[in-house]
């Protein structure tokens, strides 16, 4: 290598130092990802409230649960009531889930949701529909960088309502059934956003403000408002779910966590690209020309003529007959089946039958067999005579 590349190469190898000594001492971006997990320390996360719980109910025992609603319930029957506390996005469970949900509250449990959106069967039953408006904030001083909310409850009123920036408390409730529904709570325009929906011995708690209940929240003016709403519940055990979160529903594989991240993505389709060229240039370097190989040539024929020749040319006649002989003999036990230790009459009209031929010709071949199998010298005559013979049963038999 020259010095003048070498120089260039100590300045790439130094450029490429100093981005990866600047990417890995940059702050971490803010992850405003809404998770809604009960140990996530992200704004969107819910840890505070999590861990606020057992103060706000020292008599209750509060539990994670990691398994589906259906499974948990099934699993508490012999359980006294309680309150299953829910935080996410949207809650929409399917038939079966939502029915033991129902049948939960109708014996006397609470349920607390807090979700922009709901739907599914439980919706249904309950007879409720929500909205959300999409605002974005204004210009400072122009009022919309902030919403207000206010409880129905003049002991839990504030005069003015409680402030929270936009973003967080845009969804209400478009339907609800008023003869079932007790509203709770509702925004500056009047629409309904917390509501108590009577099932049964129990009740649902319904609220459509679940960023009110993150971290974000409760640490920028929101914890007023989440101590009052949470009065209306019970001092029972009260189960944390931890199974209807965003994040949930979507596979956590190691490919997604990689995709996620934009310093392993770029990483990742580098490398890719990387692999790509490489196989592509080191199969063109490597690919040879696959030469062509003849198959063998078959020369069982061309020995079996060298060696007849041999025979024939050292006079041995009654040594290639013999051989002649052993080889037809072996041909008719394992051709057509029969015993070679007596040619009579049986034996030959059999050999006829299944070699197809007329009784005289395989008398013939036979009777030249046994004929020249017991004499101790043969002529050159009947040698050919005895593999004319024996050549023509080979072509005429059916087998």
């Amino acid at each position: 290598m020259k010095k003048s590349d070498r120089k260039y190469l100590i300045l790439l190898a130094a450029v490429v130092l100093l981005a990866i000594v600047a990417e890995a001492l940059a702050p971490d971006p803010v992850d405003w990802t809404p998770s809604f997990e009960h140990d996530d320390t992200i704004p969107y996360g819910s840890q505070v409230l999590y861990e606020i719980l057992p103060l706000l109910f020292p008599e209750a025992e509060v539990e994670p649960v990691r398994l589906p609603p259906y499974v948990r319930l099934r699993n508490a029957e012999d359980e006294t009531a309680g309150t299953y506390f829910f935080v996410t996005a949207q809650f929409a469970p399917d038939e079966a889930e939502a029915e033991a949900l129902y049948d939960f509250v109708a014996q006397g449990g609470a349920i607390f949701i807090a979700a922009e959106q709901f739907g599914g069967w439980l919706a249904d039953t309950l007879r409720l529909d929500t909205d959300v408006e999409f605002m974005m904030p204004g210009p400072p001083g122009e009022g919309q960088d902030s919403a207000r909310v206010n409880f129905t409850s003049r002991s839990l009123r504030r005069a003015g309502g409680f402030g929270f920036r936009r973003g967080l408390v845009n969804a209400h409730f478009a339907r609800l059934d008023t003869a079932r529904a007790m509203v709770l709570g509702v925004d500056s325009e009047g629409a309904a956003n917390f509501v108590r929906v009577e099932a049964g011995a129990g009740a649902f708690y319904l609220s459509t403000l679940p960023h009110v209940f993150t971290n974000f929240g409760l640490l920028y003016g929101s914890d007023a408002y989440v101590f009052r709403a949470l009065s209306y519940l019970t001092a029972q055990p009260l189960w944390w779910d931890a199974h209807y979160k965003p994040r949930r529903t979507t596979a956590r594989t190691p490919l997604r966590f990689i995709l996620s991240d934009p310093s392993l993505r770029w990483a990742y389709f580098v490398l890719l690209a990387g692999v790509v060229l490489f196989i592509l240039f080191e199969a063109k370097r490597r690919q040879r020309v696959i030469p062509i190989v003849a198959p063998p040539r078959n020369t069982t024929v061309e020995f079996a003529q060298t060696v007849g020749r041999l025979y024939f040319q050292t006079g041995d006649h009654a040594d290639l007959a013999q051989k002649k002989i052993r080889h037809f003999l072996d041909y008719v036990r394992t051709h057509l089946n029969l015993p070679t230790h007596r040619f009579d009459e049986d034996f030959l009209q059999h050999a006829a039958e299944r070699a197809g031929l007329s009784r005289e010709a395989v008398r013939e071949v036979f009777g030249e067999v046994e004929k020249i199998g017991t004499k101790p010298k043969v002529t050159e005559e009947e040698l050919r005579r005895l593999s004319t013979l024996v050549d023509r049963f080979y072509q005429r038999s059916q087998r």
